[in-house]
């Protein structure tokens, strides 16, 4: 019976760290919005108690700030922000690839390829670019390249690393057309060096990648 009750409380904690989790990301809380342990624990049917080690779970990975008297805020994504998160992810997801490389299966590469071909061919013809697609499609392929890599702890910490700047992802892909075609360039690049097993290359490409948006998106937003 023990044992059953630890596994529910574990399991509301993961359920209540989850749900959380998805509000930041989604920008359905915003930063500077507070979170109420409360009314969290009542929309999920649970206790405080798991709630309130979620929230202190996110606190430690940057999405929220405990103010004392207060509770829970979360926290807003400034241009700072997103410049030094990029300049740690410029050095350490080329890093990642290395080991993720060996690892991507053929189908990945080939569907990549087609999905950032149709986005260059949008663009070629002047059309509406569908940005939220942009931003979903390049959170993805990155996502997919930390997934693979072989390097657990350097997996994790890239992981919290992209999710602190997701609301502020989309403001790179808004700065301005000639960013959003350099950048569908820099994948079809990338793709390339990756097929052909040119390690160094596409590691350098993806540096380049992950500098770039942060020099539109700093011109953007001034």
């Amino acid at each position: 019976m023990p044992a059953k009750g630890s596994k529910t409380r574990g399991s509301c904690f993961e359920t209540a760290l989850e749900h959380l989790r998805r509000r930041i990301l989604t920008g359905s809380a915003r930063g500077g919005d507070p979170l109420s342990e409360l009314q969290v624990a009542r929309d999920l049917g649970m206790s405080r108690t798991p709630v309130r080690a979620a929230l202190r779970r996110l606190a430690e990975e940057g999405f929220v700030t405990l103010v004392p008297q207060r509770g829970f805020f979360v926290n807003a994504c400034s241009v700072q922000d997103y410049k030094e998160v990029n300049d740690i992810r410029s050095v350490l997801e080329p890093l990642a690839l290395e080991t993720a490389l060996p690892c991507l299966p053929g189908e990945f590469l080939e569907a990549q390829r087609r999905l950032w071909k149709g986005h260059e061919e949008a663009l070629e013809r002047g059309g509406r670019m569908d940005r939220d697609a942009l931003v979903r499609d390049d959170e993805a392929f990155h996502a997919l390249l930390v997934e693979h890599c072989r390097n657990e702890r350097l997996k994790g910490f890239l992981r919290i690393l992209r999710a602190q700047i997701a609301q502020i992802r989309l403001s790179s892909w808004m700065a301005a057309p000639v960013y959003v075609a350099a950048a569908v360039r820099q994948h079809l690049e990338l793709l390339d060096r990756m097929e052909e097993g040119n390690l160094g290359e596409a590691q350098e490409l993806l540096r380049r990648h992950i500098l770039l948006k942060q020099a539109y998106l700093s011109s953007y937003l001034g």
